[in-house]
């Protein structure tokens, strides 16, 4: 994770000179960004049915995990209860997902 205050100072203490090169470098970076949050992101599915754990599934769909497990409580999101366990089958999520369910 990107430590804003540390970048800050860092840039704060860079000589002038190399101000221009350290603009282009956060403009690049704001770019990638900006593509990133737009694009959507790849997500790994898994054809061997197994089963992933709520951080990994919200992970790989990019949202929290206190939301995807509150889409589960309201059976909005497939899910697999396993005593008090939730799992989740990426492939099926995704489809729900699709399907707008």
């Amino acid at each position: 994770m990107i430590d804003a205050n540390q970048l800050r100072h860092d840039i704060e203490k860079s000589p002038p000179d190399e101000l221009p090169r350290v603009v282009g470098a956060l403009s690049e970076a704001l770019a990638v960004a900006q593509r990133r949050l737009v694009e959507p992101q790849p997500v790994q599915t898994s054809t061997d049915g197994r089963l992933v754990t709520a951080d990994e599934m919200a992970e790989q769909l990019g949202i929290k995990k206190s939301w995807l497990l509150d889409m589960a409580r309201q059976g909005r999101v497939p899910h697999v209860k396993l005593g008090r366990y939730v799992r989740f089958m990426p492939a099926e999520v995704l489809k729900s997902a699709r399907e707008g369910s």
